[in-house]
């Protein structure tokens, strides 16, 4: 008995170190690191020697290369700011065509052709390409900043794309849905901000993306979701639609956006509307020339937003909206929206401290302050009653639900303010089916010893 009872023992142990390293990735053996200068003193010479898989680090300088790559490999700059590829003026300053899972990091792109060779000249050039991630890079003073043409299932992430002479990013999908990811990107100071092209299932989300005049243009294109983002900057800019519909914009700040249809561009046989989705029903996006008001205190315009004949915004958000990351828990990716006049920082979640969310409201002035917070049930719930304290103050919220999201509003006086709203319920830290697969696990190989253990029948 003691000995199964320390098999259990050590059992258990494996089975949570197991656990433990779920997420862990094993590298391919055969993938090398390739050192510019170092192993080869330009970067596409590197590139020409390297095998599938490899990463090919660049330390910092400037490389006037225009770089071609044509195989699955990682780019990786020693530092964005001084890792610097420079087209001088001339063509595609970076060409990604004829290979997948490109990744590229940590570097300057600039100086590319002129405007007038259109999308072959740009920063970085995505042709054809699938499963490639462009990310924590700085492209500027180039004729495009990014583009993507053909290509789907791609990621541009945490970039710097400024002043550049055409759009921040730019995708034709040539009519097919695309899937590309453009989030949490600086797109400032461009002619244009993002451009789609006949292109489908695109997710723009939680960029700035301001100050570019033209900050959103779709054409020709459908099924696109913009949420989270800011959008628009200290003069007037737009959203200009081209017989685009049925694309989703929702949580976004809008500050001081026109919204244009240019439908009389095309012939009068086709259909020329553009007719798109600006709310969810409980929600849609701030906007800072909004008139109306809010006489039943819940954080939501009474009166609808009107953009056009085809188009308005049922829920104007009364203020800015910020969109907090709580996390991603059994691999779904949770956001805490908060409405607030107040200036929000410092949002706070960690289940296994406890079934609660915290973030702080700061605002000088004294006046009436109020919060509109959108809690989703997956990720923190109660089935009685939620507990909201601001700076250790109980207060009672109004609340409205639906299948997915909790919304509470209360009001507050201003200066700093610490709320704390709390249920009864977190997600678990872990996944819930790993508790039982670890279980399974043990009864399963305690029953193998057991059987081991029981007397054979005499042989006949």
């Amino acid at each position: 008995m003691k000995k199964i009872v320390t098999t259990f023992a050590l059992l258990l142990v494996f089975s949570v170190m197991l656990f433990s390293f779920l997420d862990v990735r094993i590298a391919k053996t055969e993938a090398n690191m390739i050192v510019v200068p170092d192993d080869y003193s330009t970067i596409q010479e590197a590139i020409d020697a390297a095998s599938e898989g490899d990463t090919i680090f660049v330390k910092r300088g400037t490389y006037h290369e225009h770089l071609q790559v044509d195989k699955s490999l990682s780019l990786v700059g020693e530092d964005r700011e001084t890792t610097i590829i420079d087209g001088d003026n001339v063509g595609q300053v970076v060409n990604i065509t004829a290979c997948d899972h490109v990744n590229m990091t940590g570097f300057t792109i600039r100086n590319s052709g002129p405007l007038g060779e259109g999308y072959s000249s740009a920063g970085i050039g995505l042709w054809g390409v699938n499963y490639c991630n462009i990310s924590v890079n700085k492209v500027t003073t180039n004729a495009f900043g990014i583009v993507a043409i053909a290509s789907y299932n791609n990621i541009v992430f945490g970039n710097i794309i400024e002043e550049n002479s055409g759009s921040g990013v730019a995708i034709d999908g040539w009519g097919y849905p695309n899937y590309n990811s453009i989030h949490g990107n600086e797109i400032v100071n461009n002619i244009g901000g993002v451009e789609i092209s006949s292109g489908k299932n695109n997710t723009i989300y939680e960029n700035n993306i301001t100050k570019n005049g033209n900050e959103i243009i779709l054409d020709d294109s459908h099924n696109n979701s913009i949420l989270r983002n800011n959008v628009g900057g200290l003069g007037p800019g737009s959203i200009i639609f081209t017989v685009s519909s049925n694309n989703t914009f929702r949580h976004n700040n809008f500050k001081n956006i026109q919204v244009v249809d240019r439908g009389w561009l095309v012939p009068p046989w086709i259909t020329n509307s553009s007719i798109n989705i600006w709310d969810n029903g409980i929600e849609g996006n701030y906007w800072n020339n909004y008139q109306g008001l809010d006489y039943n205190g819940d954080g939501i315009g009474d009166n609808p937003h009107i953009i056009n004949e085809n188009n308005q915004d049922n829920y104007p958000l009364m203020a800015p909206i910020y969109a907090f990351d709580a996390g991603t828990w059994e691999w779904t990716h949770y956001f805490v929206d908060v409405v607030s006049n107040s200036t929000v920082s410092d949002f706070y979640f960690n289940p296994s401290e406890g079934p609660f969310l915290r973030f702080n409201a700061t605002d000088p002035d004294g006046t009436s302050g109020f919060c509109r917070v959108t809690v989703p049930k997956g990720l923190l719930w109660t089935p009685d009653v939620w507990t909201v304290k601001i700076n250790d103050q109980t207060v009672t919220p109004n609340i409205r639900e639906d299948n997915e999201n909790t919304y509470l509003y209360f009001t507050y006086s201003h200066n700093t303010k610490t709320v704390e709203i709390r249920g009864t319920d977190a997600i678990p830290e872990f996944p819930t089916w790993t508790p039982l697969l670890l279980v399974l696990s043990i009864i399963a190989v305690a029953v193998v010893i057991y059987k081991r253990k029981l007397p054979k029948a005499p042989a006949n």
